[in-house]
């Protein structure tokens, strides 16, 4: 007979959740990727994606993670804020672009504004 300790669950978890945490910052750099080429089906299809890893993250409660870990996921929290920079900015191209074409003058939303995350 087995017997599961509370220890072996949080190992587990903590397993778990480095997977996932992986798996999320794949989607990320796919993200990125796709808001540079301007793949409408494909941020769509990557914010289902990490959508699901998300709520499967939850879905663990609360974990401690190690030091490996939470380098990830400040490469994560970078990565979304980069990728957040990306979409305004696309956003910001096409209005542009749509204003031109309808013999507007138009303004980026973002004011023209560029932020370097790199520190």
């Amino acid at each position: 007979m087995t017997t599961t300790t509370r220890s072996d669950v949080m190992t587990a978890a903590r397993s778990r959740a480095s997977e996932l945490l992986g798996e999320l910052s794949s989607l990320l750099a796919a993200e990125s990727t796709a808001l540079k080429n301007l793949d409408r089906d494909a941020i769509a299809d990557l914010a289902g994606k990490k959508l699901e890893v998300t709520e499967a993250l939850k879905s663990l409660g609360t974990v401690n993670f190690d030091l490996e870990d939470k380098k990830q996921l400040e490469q994560i929290r970078v990565g979304a804020l980069q990728n957040q920079l990306l979409l305004v900015h696309a956003r910001d191209t096409v209005r542009q672009v749509i204003d031109q074409v309808a013999g507007r003058s138009g303004f980026p939303s973002a004011g023209g504004l560029r932020l370097d995350l790199r520190g």
